[in-house]
Order: C-alpha cells, then structure tokens, then sequence
C-alpha cells in the first residue's frame, strides 16, 4: 500500500479549486455567472479590458482561483460591472457593438456574428406561437366595419319603398288604393 494519499483526498495539497461558469446574453450585456458560495466582496477581484476578463478569488484554505477569458468581442470597460451574491459572482460585460455572440471566447467562430434588429421587446410566454396583435386588430375593425355595411343593407331593405307600396295617408288611416 502506498503511503501517500490522492489529491483529492490530502488536505494538505493546495490545488486551485475548480468553479463552474456560465454565460448569458441579452442584446447589450453579456453576462458571466461564476458559481461560488459564501465569498465576501473583498476576497474578488474582477478586472476588465476591452478584450479580456480576469476574475481572481483569494480563498483562506485553498489556493487562489483565477479565470482569465479573452473575449470574443470588445466590451464597454466603464459600463461593466459585478456583484458578489450568496451562490455566485454575477459580471455583466456592456458589449460595444450590439450584436449576438456565437460565443464568450475568442475562437475561430467569433468571425460569424449575427446583428440583433432593433425590435420591440418580446414576454416572455409559455406560448409555442406568437400573435401579431396589430393584424388581429385590423382583422376586427375590418369585421365591425362589415358588420356595420351588413346593418344599413338590412336596415334598407326593412324600409319599405315608396313607389312600390301603397301609402297611408294620415289623417283617415287610409291608402291611395283605398280611396279611389
């Protein structure tokens, strides 16, 4: 039997821990989730550049953490900011030109951008399709306008016709065939 025991298991070996990170975007931010828990702000250190991210945690029994990104696009350095939570360090990244991220790190792919249109803003929904609310609201104002011309047609038609039907005069309550 060895006497020496794995990493994993010797407490006494520094090993830099491994913490897991995410990303998200929305069309003016990137943002970067690094799963932590119970860190206090003075223990992260988060620098950014216009190509780069470095997000450093000193850690009482544990070597220190780093994470070092080049990133795929150039970012805002005086819009971006972070924040140290409960179960995370949340970084928000403004990008310089509002586009889609094929991906956070510089890679080959990084070439093939996408450009968000400026479009209004979605709900979100549980719903599988959506709905054009403007033509929904021109299909019922077009019904109510048909609706309306269906009525005077009606209306018309109720009317009797003068020179067709006979008229009571009203002082005896009597037709023009009646009298003759």
């Amino acid at each position: 039997m060895s006497d020496t025991a794995p990493a994993e298991n010797n407490p006494s070996s520094k090993e830099a821990p491994k913490y897991r990170h995410e990303w998200y975007q929305t069309a003016s931010d990137v943002c970067v989730n690094v799963m932590t828990k119970g860190l206090k702000k003075e223990q992260v250190q988060v620098e950014f550049t216009e190509r780069t991210l470095r997000v450093a945690i000193e850690l009482v029994r544990e070597s220190p953490y780093a994470l070092d990104l080049h990133l795929a696009h150039s970012i805002d350095c005086g819009k971006c900011s972070f924040k140290v939570l409960s179960t995370k360090v949340e970084i928000k990244l403004r990008k310089v030109k509002f586009q889609q991220w094929c991906s956070l790190e510089e890679t080959d792919a990084t070439t093939k951008t996408k450009m968000i249109p400026s479009m209004p803003s979605k709900y979100p929904t549980s719903s599988h399709h959506s709905r054009d609310w403007g033509k929904l609201v021109a299909e019922v104002e077009k019904e109510e306008k048909e609706d309306e011309i269906k009525k005077a047609e009606m209306a018309e038609s109720t009317t009797p016709n003068t020179a067709s039907s006979p008229q009571v005069m009203e002082e005896d309550g009597l037709t023009d065939t009646e009298r003759v």
